[in-house]
């Protein structure tokens, strides 16, 4: 028989949907016997019920509850969002001692392959795996006196080594330190990221970094450079775990006018048919009536920033189908936080980037992933060559750069800006 795969989740009764779908969806796609370890302090043997009838349509799958005393000493800091749960899996040593091995999942998460590729990672002379994180990729060096490293993980999606944190006294070290961790952060003006800064802290050189596939994160905002362009295309072509995150996993529950940046959203959906919570009726009509919603937003009166923060992917992706209609070597114009997106986004659609272009004198001889940052001087008079995409959000900015590739001798044809059809738009409405 297989080995059994350990999965933990915490939760309370306003979760118990999310995670239901999320458990679906890895049972779904995972054939070897699961084992569900639940840890929660007030969740009612109703909701208990629900997750166990999972197991109805999916057989290799079990569940055990654990009851999880609240600890005064785990405080919620300015984050009505977040509850105590959130550092239950602090607890995984302790509770679980007798298992080597845990995989610890969110319940804002989606399964999308075999979680079998990531359980089965062996974690070498690391206490766990887990993904760099992205979210505060241009403000590192701020984080880096308390971190203690050149990265921070995501705890959404974590792989325990057991034994080897609990001979550590993992838990026991969590307790001692988050009180003055929390004082070293707010003296630092730092945001504290609750259980994630605890963890980061306290094992900051006992993480192994899994594959980016493994926590796929969106809205993408930064991506990490220590995973290389094929790791990302790789995520983004293949993402194995999706991770929501909270707020946005709200969103995509209720299906409101609010809009939804996150282009896997729909697969809550197809796994939640799934589940006691399905409404197929009522959930296919929300979704109709989102995709209006987005129809419209072409027609709304928007400031441009809003809208290209909205629709960002998929003008990206339009770039990419246009880029490589033009039968030129690509030249990206603007090193900023989304350039590393952008230069995924075109290697998807098969677009290679030859140089990144900045004007400042600073960023020259930087990298976004393995494409050098250059000096404008480098296309200077290769209008025939290249086709150059002007990624800078702002008209205003892209219609100078415009004018100086023309003096370059590069025509109207030879130029694009990325974000120019939301400014068209903006003019139509």
């Amino acid at each position: 028989m297989p080995e059994t795969i350990h999965v933990a989740y915490a939760l309370d009764d306003n979760y118990t949907e999310f995670t239901c779908v999320s458990m679906t969806s890895l049972l779904h796609n995972t054939k070897r016997p699961v084992h569900f370890h639940v840890l929660a302090n007030s969740l009612t043997e109703t909701n208990k019920q629900i997750l166990r009838d999972i197991g109805k349509h999916y057989p290799h799958g079990n569940w055990t509850f654990y009851y999880v005393e609240r600890n005064d000493r785990f405080l919620i800091y300015e984050k009505a969002f977040l509850t105590q749960e959130c550092y239950f899996r602090l607890y995984l040593p302790e509770l679980l001692c007798h298992l080597s091995k845990v995989l610890w999942m969110d319940s804002d998460t989606i399964i999308n392959d075999d979680i079998s590729a990531l359980y089965d990672i062996e974690l070498g002379d690391y206490f766990i795996g887990a993904v760099i994180g992205t979210l505060l990729f241009e403000e590192i060096p701020k984080y880096k006196y308390v971190l203690k490293s050149e990265y921070y993980i995501e705890s959404g999606v974590m792989l325990f080594d057991i034994k080897a944190l609990k001979n550590y006294r993992f838990f026991d070290k969590a307790i001692e330190c988050i009180s003055d961790l929390y004082e070293i952060y707010v003296k630092n003006g730092l945001t504290f990221f609750e259980d994630q800064s605890v963890i980061d802290y306290i094992l900051h050189d006992k993480v192994k970094f899994l594959p980016r596939k493994f926590n796929f994160m969106a809205p993408f905002k930064c991506l990490c450079e220590h995973y290389s362009l094929s790791d990302h295309i790789e995520a983004f072509n293949n993402p194995v775990v999706i991770h929501y995150t909270g707020k946005v996993l709200r969103k995509i529950a209720k299906l409101n006018a609010e809009y939804i940046p996150n282009p896997f959203w729909q697969l809550y959906y197809k796994y939640k048919a799934y589940t006691a919570f399905s409404n197929v009726e009522i959930d296919n009509a929300k979704i109709v009536r989102y995709h209006k919603l987005e129809q419209n937003l072409d027609k709304a009166i928007i400031r441009p920033d809003s809208y290209i923060s909205m629709k960002r992917y998929s003008l990206l992706l339009d770039t990419a189908d246009l880029a490589k209609k033009s039968g030129k070597k690509v030249i990206v114009w603007g090193y900023n936080k989304y350039t590393h997106l952008l230069v995924v986004l075109l290697e998807m659609k098969g677009v290679n980037v030859i140089f990144v272009i900045d004007g400042l004198p600073e960023n020259h001889g930087k990298h976004v992933f393995e494409i050098k940052v250059a000096s404008p001087d480098t296309i200077r008079d290769k209008n025939d060559e290249y086709f150059v995409l002007l990624a800078m959000q702002t008209e205003t900015t892209a219609n100078r750069i415009k004018n100086i590739l023309k003096g370059y001798g590069y025509r109207d044809n030879d130029i694009y800006h990325i974000y120019s059809p939301v400014y068209e738009l903006m003019d139509k409405v």
